[in-house]
């Protein structure tokens, strides 16, 4: 008995591709539709509603100004830039001038 039931259901979608071929119009139509539904309840549900819920004084409170690491920060900061500034003062060897000789190959009698 279910089985019958089943290939009963299992003949009607079968049946669908060959309907909504034969209707392209209405098919995309339909579908342009079902995406608008869709997007729509997917901007509501993410923007609009967040939006419009009053946002609670708690949560401001999650984002605070951590002071020692900030200084932590700094100070390496500052050391890089010690470091920056002592390497623009140290002079270094410029290779493109000075050429050391290149030795002679032996000559072959």
């Amino acid at each position: 008995m279910k089985s019958k039931k089943i290939k009963k259901f299992i003949k009607h979608f079968e049946k669908i591709p060959i309907i909504l071929a034969s209707h392209v119009l209405l098919s995309c139509l339909g579908l342009l539709f079902l995406a608008l539904i869709v997007g729509g309840f997917l901007f509501y549900r993410y923007e609009y509603s967040i939006i419009s819920k009053e946002m609670e004084p708690e949560v401001y409170n999650f984002f605070s100004f951590k002071e020692k690491t900030y200084q932590e920060v700094l100070k390496i900061w500052q050391e890089q830039e010690e470091k920056f500034k002592k390497a623009d003062f140290k002079e270094h060897s410029d290779p493109f001038t000075k050429s050391t000789p290149v030795p002679e190959k032996p000559k072959r009698d």
